[in-house]
């Protein structure tokens, strides 16, 4: 009895259920296909393209602007970044249907830890492979191109790109959690965000709007830049991200899984 009292009791940490998912869901991002081809294409495209300008500057003799290629990176990240995170993300929650009453309902975690770890993974596991790619390339362009950015204003571009990513990937995260099938999320999101985003260019207005990011990218590389708006750039970003998250989260706690 007395060596039994000896030993404290067993107390459930909150934290575990979380991190246990988290870390299984990093590691199957990892290892996917979808995964694995976004950051190889990304890696051979950006790398090829950066040698084929260096060898332009080298022996053709044509100075070649690090802050143009830059410029084109981020511009890149925008516009077909978006569309790979949506694929990445879009199948988060929906493609799991089967097994989630396994996961869920049948084991000691609650939804809000299943929702939670599984959009905070999808965060990591996107923007940690976008800094690691661009700050390559970015490191690279400065050895290998004429410099002539900002390294400083670089760095501001990788945020507000991360920002708009961030954004998607919780909208991904969001509607798989809405859509049964992982099919309609992506058709459905890739709808709704290119439609807004058509929609703002046609009209000219927001700071989301796609023609003013594509702009803003060479200001930004070029340190022709106010802190202040690309704060509240990012703001609206994240706003719109746990906006979207917590949508995600009420109906995933009272949907039939």
């Amino acid at each position: 009895m007395d060596a039994a009292a000896t030993h404290p009791p067993l107390r459930h940490s909150l934290l575990l259920p979380y991190w246990a998912v988290l870390q299984m869901d990093v590691w199957q991002t990892l290892r996917s296909w979808v995964f694995r081809v976004w950051v190889l294409a990304g890696a051979l495209l950006g790398f090829g393209y950066l040698l084929h300008r260096a060898a332009i500057h080298y022996q053709a003799g044509i100075l070649q602007s690090s802050a143009a290629f830059m410029t084109e990176v981020l511009q890149f990240s925008l516009l077909i970044g978006s569309t790979l995170v949506i694929l990445l993300t879009a199948g988060t929650i929906s493609s799991e249907r089967g097994i989630l009453a396994d996961s869920v309902l049948s084991r000691g975690i609650s939804r809000y830890e299943y929702f939670l770890a599984k959009w905070h993974s999808r965060l990591l596991t996107t923007l940690a492979s976008y800094w690691f790619l661009a700050g390559g390339l970015l490191l690279a362009s400065c050895f290998l191109l004429q410099f002539d950015l900002s390294i400083v204003g670089c760095l501001v571009g990788f945020v507000v790109v991360s920002a708009v990513l961030a954004m998607v990937t919780s909208l991904g995260v969001a509607m798989s959690t809405l859509c049964n099938s992982t099919v309609l999320a992506v058709a459905v999101l890739w709808m709704v965000l290119y439609g807004t985003g058509l929609g703002l260019a046609l009209l000219g207005f927001g700071q989301l709007n796609p023609l003013r990011l594509h702009r803003l990218m060479a200001l930004l590389v070029q340190g022709q830049y106010e802190l202040g708006p690309q704060l509240e750039l990012v703001g609206w970003c994240a706003l719109i991200s746990v906006a979207a998250a917590m949508v995600g989260l009420l109906h995933f706690a009272r949907r039939d899984v």
